[in-house]
C-alpha cells in the first residue's frame, strides 16, 4: 500500500498519482533529468531510446547472502518470469490507443540492450565476465544499466526482480511479491530452456496478459494463461503456505479470474480520459 503521503504530495505538487506501467493518454517524453555527466552520456551514447520511456514497472527486492545465492535465484525465477509478466500486465493503453497488448511498457522497455530475461547463470564469474564483455561494447556505460529483468541488486544484498508492470492494487503488487519471494525459496523447477522460446513466451505474455494464452518456455506449446499461472501457485504452494499466504494467493488468483487482469480492467472503460479517472481513483483508494 502507498504511504498516505504519496497522494497528498503529488495533490501539493499539482500531479495525480495513476497505477499503470504506461501513460494512458498523451505521449511519454523523455524522463525527466538531472544535470549529471553520467546522464547526459546515456542521453549521447543511446539516442533516441532514451524518448518514449514512461514506463513504470514494480521491482520486488528478495534477501540473499550473496552474489552466487542471486544467481542461483534468478536460474530458478527465469522460466516463470513470462507468468510473472502476464500476471502483472496492467499497461494496453499508451497515447489515447489500444496497444493491442496487455503490457506495452514491456514492448517498449525491450529495445534496451540489456533487457529481458536474463542468461542462465555458472556462477558470479560467468556473471561478472558477461557484463563486462557489455560494458567494453558501450551498450553498458556501468553496471546500473544492466537491465535484465532479474539481476543482483548493485546497492542492497537482494536479488532484485523488475518484469512486472505496475499493478493497479495494492493486493496485486503484494501476491506479485509474494509469488517472487516464493519462487526463490522453493526448489527449481527444470531451468534450461532456449532463449529464442523463452523470449517467445515473453512476447505472447506481453501481448495477451493472463487473459489469453501462454506459450510453455520449454515447448512454445500454448495452453490458457491462467493454466500457467495455476501451474506457478502449486509449484510454490509449500513456501506460501510456510509464510502463512497461500490463502491470500489463491484468493486472488481467484478474483483475477472472475475480474480480469489490470489490462483487461483498463480496457473495459469507454475512452481514455474516463480510464484516467478511474485509475486515479483506483489509486487513491489504495493510498
Amino acid at each position: 500500500m502507498l504511504p498516505a503521503g504519496a497522494g497528498r504530495g503529488a495533490d501539493e505538487a499539482g500531479c495525480r498519482l495513476v497505477a499503470t506501467g504506461m501513460p494512458p493518454i498523451g505521449k511519454a517524453g523523455p524522463p525527466p533529468g538531472t544535470d549529471e555527466p553520467r546522464y547526459h552520456q546515456i542521453e549521447y551514447s543511446h539516442r533516441r531510446l532514451v524518448l518514449g520511456q514512461g514506463a513504470c514497472g514494480l521491482h520486488v527486492h528478495v534477501g540473499v547472502e550473496d552474489k552466487a545465492e542471486a544467481l542461483r535465484a534468478s536460474n530458478k525465477l527465469r522460466v516463470w518470469l513470462p507468468t510473472l509478466l502476464a500476471l502483472s500486465a496492467n499497461s494496453p493503453i499508451y497515447g489515447g490507443e489500444d496497444t493491442g497488448y496487455s503490457s506495452w511498457r514491456s514492448m517498449v522497455w525491450s529495445r534496451w540492450p540489456v533487457s529481458g530475461p536474463p542468461p542462465l547463470w555458472d556462477g558470479p564469474e560467468h556473471y561478472d565476465r558477461t557484463v563486462e564483455a557489455i560494458i567494453a561494447t558501450q551498450a553498458l556505460l556501468d553496471r546500473a544499466m544492466v537491465y535484465w529483468d532479474v539481476r543482483p541488486s548493485a546497492d542492497h544484498p537482494t536479488v532484485e526482480v523488475r518484469v512486472a508492470d505496475i499493478p493497479q492494487l495494492a493486493t496485486e503488487a503484494i501476491v506479485l511479491a509474494e509469488l517472487v519471494r516464493a519462487i526463490v525459496a522453493s526448489e527449481p523447477s527444470e531451468q534450461r530452456v532456449d532463449d529464442p522460446v523463452l523470449r517467445a513466451a515473453y512476447w505472447r505474455a506481453s501481448r495477451d496478459g493472463v487473459d489469453g494464452l501462454a506459450a510453455d518456455p520449454h515447448t512454445g506449446k500454448l495452453s490458457p494463461a491462467f493454466d500457467r499461472a495455476e501451474d506457478l501457485v502449486e509449484h510454490v504452494a509449500v513456501a506460501l503456505r510456510d509464510r502463512g499466504t497461500l490463502s491470500t494467493v489463491e484468493r486472488q488468483m481467484d478474483w483475477l479470474r472472475h475480474n480480469g487482469s489490470g489490462a483487461a480492467r483498463q480496457r473495459r472503460c469507454p475512452d481514455p480520459e474516463s480510464l484516467v479517472d478511474e485509475l486515479i481513483a483506483r489509486t487513491r483508494e489504495e493510498t
